[in-house]
């Protein structure tokens, strides 16, 4: 678990990028919610970004998912029914950022019987 919290903590070079980017379709909102709340909880909610959840009304949202995206270490993309935004998942393997692809049954990221509400 080292690697992972090198990685997603930030810690060695301050070049290091850090943190993880939850990319999702509004369809998989309450898995997204829940992954968030998990990974903030073991990371800390300043390395945690998922766009409902990060940015406020008004914000531009293009804009400032690209740069979110740009500083983070870890994309995290849950897979559904539907590929989340492209874009997104292009720009994170442009720069070469770690991807993981988190296939998401109908029941849910953690399945029926380990599903809470946050």
């Amino acid at each position: 678990m080292s690697l992972a919290r090198d990685v997603i903590g930030g810690r060695g070079s301050g070049t290091r990028k850090s943190g993880i980017f939850i990319s999702y379709r509004r369809s998989q909102e309450d898995n997204a919610r829940r992954l968030h709340a998990l990974l903030s909880t073991r990371f800390g909610e300043d390395r945690v970004f998922r766009d409902y959840a990060s940015i406020t009304p008004g914000e531009d949202y293009h804009n400032r998912i690209m740069n979110e995206v740009s500083k983070c270490g870890v994309m995290l993309a849950l897979i559904g029914a539907y590929i989340p935004q492209l874009a997104d998942l292009r720009l994170a393997l442009s720069l070469m950022l770690i991807v993981v692809l988190l296939l998401v049954r109908p029941t849910g990221l953690f399945g029926q019987r380990h599903a809470r509400r946050v």
